[in-house]
Order: C-alpha cells, then structure tokens, then sequence
C-alpha cells in the first residue's frame, strides 16, 4: 500500500487541488454522459439532429459506435483520474465506466422513447477496452505514467 493514503488515527486524507479537479472533470463527463444517455432525443437537445437541414448525426455515427466512442471518452478521463499501480488503475477506471454503461442503459427502460440494448452495454465495453488497452500500451512505451511524461504534478 502506498503510503500517500496512510493516515494516522485522527488525521483524514487531504486531495491536492490537482486532484479535486482531475475528479470534478471526471464527474461532469460522467454526468453529462448520463444525461445524454438518459433524454428522450439527445441529439436535438445539442442541437445537432431532427433539424432536416442535412443528415442526422445518427446516420452518419452508427449508435454502437457512438456508444464506443463515448464511453472510451470516460474511460479515458477516469484512467487519468486515479492513482495507483496500472492494474489497479486500469481494474478501477473500467469497473467504474462499465458500471455507469449498465446503470444508464437499466435505467432507459424508464424513459419514453428509450429503450435499454444489451448490445449497447457490449459496445460501451468495448470502448472501455479500447481506453484501457491504449492507456496501458502508453504508459509501457512512455516507461512512466502520464502525469510523470508530462511532469504533471504526481497524485
């Protein structure tokens, strides 16, 4: 156990500011996935879908490639958010992600005009793979975490 995250009988762990807002990022991409995941028609609330001006985003991005794309995204930014050994990071990030995929899709099957997909949860998991592979191919070839290659403060 690494010693940053001891702490004596009466003392709590403090996050550097670093930290607080390494987390408060991966919470509003969370968030903001959730929410997209979780309205009735999505595109049209950004804007960009039922307009008739030109092709929808849907039929240009297949939905289990958006569904990829999003969720390598979060898996991404929650890859660069914890600290710890590349296991542990790389065995929290997907846990936390793929969690998050099942729960908006379980909970689409409360919202009009959704519906949840198996295969949705498949697609998300495998742009979770895709992050946590690329991530840990990185950190091999860099020799060092990102936070090190960068000279970013150290969590």
């Amino acid at each position: 156990m690494n010693s940053r995250f001891r702490t004596m009988p009466g003392q709590h762990f403090r996050m550097t500011q670093f930290e607080l807002i390494k987390r408060g990022i991966a919470c509003a991409a969370a968030l903001v996935l959730g929410v997209l995941l979780l309205v009735p028609n999505p595109f049209a609330l950004l804007g960009l879908g039922g307009s008739g001006n030109g092709p929808d985003v849907d039929s240009l991005v297949p939905d289990k490639a958006q569904h990829a794309i999003a969720y390598a995204i979060l898996a991404g930014i929650l890859l660069f958010t914890f600290s710890g050994s590349r296991r542990r990071v790389s065995t929290w990030a997907a846990c936390v992600a793929f969690t998050h995929g099942a729960a908006t899709e379980l909970l689409q099957n409360f919202i009009p005009d959704r519906c949840p997909d198996l295969m949705d949860v498949l697609a998300n998991g495998v742009g979770i793979a895709c992050a946590v592979l690329g991530w840990n191919l990185f950190v091999s070839l860099a020799g060092t975490r990102p936070a090190q290659a960068y000279n970013l403060p150290q969590i």
